[in-house]
């Protein structure tokens, strides 16, 4: 049986799901606002649902419901059409001084039931 490859994670992944706001730009050149939902957060980064293809290196701006105001975020990853990650994002924090508010984050995620 072949080995799983070795965990590269920089930071610690929140398996969250919340409610957001995505806006940018698509791969078609089409601004879009979609209503969805985050599925797992790191202190850099994010991992949404979308039904829009996005180019990776595009920037788009996340409205979560905790913070005050929208982050903006590089497409990293798309998931590719039937894989398991298809419809998903992978997200990293342009401005590498910016991060979430990882304290209300992190009580989410040791709230959820087990």
């Amino acid at each position: 049986m072949p080995e799983l490859p070795l965990e590269r994670r920089r930071y610690t992944r929140f398996d969250i799901q919340t409610r957001a706001v995505l806006q940018g730009t698509d791969a078609s050149s089409r601004d879009f606002f979609e209503r969805t939902e985050v599925l797992s957060f790191d202190q850099r980064g994010a991992r949404v649902r979308t039904r829009f293809l996005l180019n990776p290196g595009s920037e788009v701006e996340l409205q979560l419901p905790t913070e005050k105001g929208p982050k903006r975020l590089r497409v990293v990853w798309q998931g590719e059409t039937g894989t398991l990650f298809a419809g998903m994002v992978g997200l990293e924090l342009v401005d590498p001084n910016d991060n979430w508010d990882t304290a209300t984050l992190r009580s989410q995620w040791e709230a959820r039931e087990p």
